[in-house]
């Protein structure tokens, strides 16, 4: 670490251990700006402001890149700057201004800044009580104030694990089939042909009276076949990536917080899910209203719907779930019964913004083995 940013690390440590601080302002000038009586642009009335309105305050820094190119930077980063600031509802650094490189870099060495955003959150005295408030915000919104770990572990107590809880913020039509009483399944998978056979099978085995099947593909790679073929309703990329979010944000939560597939529902079913769509295999999840809820990978989806067509269950609205359990128990005992069900399962796990809260030993979800571990480095431009 540099001189100066060894100096900065010390100044602001320093400010946040000393128990007399009672406001924020020292630390705010040390990080944003010290030679400028306006410093900050208020994207609500397009006007340039002082730091004094942020005295006394809860702030939260919002730190990503522009995603602009190094041939666009000299001539449109100003002009990008203004156009995303103005667009914001909230305070950013004026165009005019750069953050000091001992800054920076202390944002990149101390709050583990890389590619994706980070959210940063400062109390009102100016220590940080959250080192990246982006998870938590993805998954419970304002609620997540005042944004520390204490808070967010309440909130999972509070929590209910159903579909509800899974799409809310990123559906409102399913949302509404949620309120109404409809049975969701939402599935992913890269096969077709798997695809087709899932559909159909599903289709053919959850019916019955009163039974109202609402399936929806979350996936971007077969999309246009199946909407011609008249498969499944799909989502679309934007809520894709919203529920891929979701997805990631709650397992970083839950390893945060230093939970286990040995003892976490909700972890177990987010790995499924994850491990599924890293290892490109099909998966499912069916739920109805904001309870009941069933999470499998493509194999074990398949192998229980091809169960119920051998038993010829007959279904209704009242005994769809405790049925579906009570075939999966079933399956399960005759794959045991066969010896180890043959698989190879890999899970990419999300950027974790320089935060080492990967467990060193993962168990596999499927078979609770242990799993190698792997980094991988991707480019993808989509």
């Amino acid at each position: 670490m540099a001189k100066s940013a060894m100096k900065l690390t010390i100044t602001l440590h320093t400010s946040w251990r000393v128990p007399t601080v009672t406001n924020n302002m020292e630390i705010l000038m040390e990080l944003i700006h010290r030679n400028d009586d306006l410093p900050l642009f208020n994207g609500a009335n397009k006007k340039r402001v002082s730091l004094d309105v942020l005295r006394g305050k809860t702030v939260i820094f919002f730190i990503s890149y522009l995603d602009i190119s190094d041939e666009e930077i000299t001539e449109i980063t100003q002009q990008e700057i203004l156009r995303k600031a103005s667009l914001m509802p909230w305070y950013s650094l004026h165009y005019s201004l750069v953050l000091q490189p001992a800054v920076i870099r202390y944002i990149k060495e101390v709050w583990n800044f890389e590619k994706k955003p980070l959210l940063v959150v400062l109390n009102s005295q100016g220590k940080v009580v959250c080192s990246n408030a982006y998870h938590m915000i993805m998954i419970w919104g304002s609620a997540a104030y005042p944004f520390d770990r204490q808070r967010d572990e309440t909130l999972w107590k509070e929590a209910t694990w159903s579909l509800q809880f899974l799409v809310h913020g990123i559906d409102s039509d399913q949302e509404q089939w949620v309120k109404e009483g409809r049975f969701i399944c939402l599935f992913g998978g890269e096969d077709i042909d798997w695809i087709r056979k899932f559909t159909s099978t599903m289709k053919e085995v959850v019916k019955g009276e009163g039974i109202g099947l609402e399936m929806i593909y979350v996936g971007k790679k077969h999309t246009e076949t199946i909407i011609k073929e008249n498969l499944t309703k799909c989502w679309d990329e934007l809520k894709i990536r919203r529920f891929q979010t979701r997805l990631e944000s709650i397992w970083y939560s839950k390893m945060l917080n230093g939970r286990s597939i040995a003892n976490d529902t909700v972890l177990k079913d987010v790995m499924i899910l994850l491990s599924s769509d890293g290892s490109g295999q099909g998966w499912k999840m069916v739920g109805h209203g904001s309870k009941d809820m069933i999470t499998l990978n493509g194999k074990m989806s398949m192998d229980c719907l091809l169960q119920f067509k051998k038993l010829k269950v007959n279904i209704t609205r009242e005994n769809l779930f405790s049925t579906m359990n009570n075939v999966i128990k079933e399956v399960k005992s005759i794959t045991s019964k066969d010896g180890v069900h043959k698989h190879c399962n890999h899970i990419v796990l999300p950027n974790t913004s320089g935060i080492d809260i990967v467990q060193e030993k993962m168990v596999c979800v499927d078979c609770n083995r242990p799993m190698e571990k792997y980094v991988m480095y991707k480019c993808c431009i989509e």
